[in-house]
């Protein structure tokens, strides 16, 4: 088989279209020749572990529309004979233009909530159980109270056991 190893590049507004096209530079045998579509998404990569199936992308050209941010990565595309691989390229998508306004909006209340400085009035002040409360509420118990529970039990157990012998030693 033959790697096709650069990849080409492609940069598509965000709402516009894509277009790949699998072509070689070479002759392909005249029958049962297949085309199969790939995607890893985000990156830009040869690494065959990262692709996943474009189930419904057949023929030698791909096309999207309208791209998306989330379109963004490389697409792969397989030619094959007689399920034998015969050759494989690399695209790489990359999509510009604003984000969308409601994304916009999103990222500026981010913003807001990592800047937020609680005012003194607005302390949070951390929650001290009594035990009861975590008694009433065995879901609050943290793993280091439920150690702290057992070592008591343990300590009142021995506690009893001694003093039940101390009690049958005076007798």
């Amino acid at each position: 088989m033959r790697d096709l190893s650069s990849v080409q590049d492609l940069t598509v507004t965000r709402g516009r279209q894509a277009m790949f096209s699998c072509t070689v530079n070479f002759q392909l045998p005249k029958e049962e020749i297949t085309y199969s579509w790939k995607f890893a998404g985000g990156l830009r990569t040869q690494d065959p572990t990262y692709f996943r199936d474009i189930p419904r992308a057949q023929g030698y050209l791909a096309r999207i529309r309208p791209v998306q941010p989330t379109h963004r990565g490389t697409f792969s595309c397989v030619i094959t004979h007689d399920q034998r691989p015969l050759a494989r390229l690399y695209f790489f998508l990359n999509v510009t233009g604003p984000p969308p306004r409601a994304e916009t909006e999103l990222q500026v209340s981010f913003r807001e909530v990592l800047r937020w400085v609680p005012q003194e009035a607005e302390m949070v002040e951390p929650w001290r159980p009594s035990l009861g409360e975590l008694l009433a509420r065995p879901e609050a118990l943290t793993p280091g109270n439920q150690c702290l529970l057992v070592a008591l039990v343990a300590l009142a157990s021995a506690s009893v056991t001694v003093l039940v012998c101390i009690h049958s030693d005076l007798m």
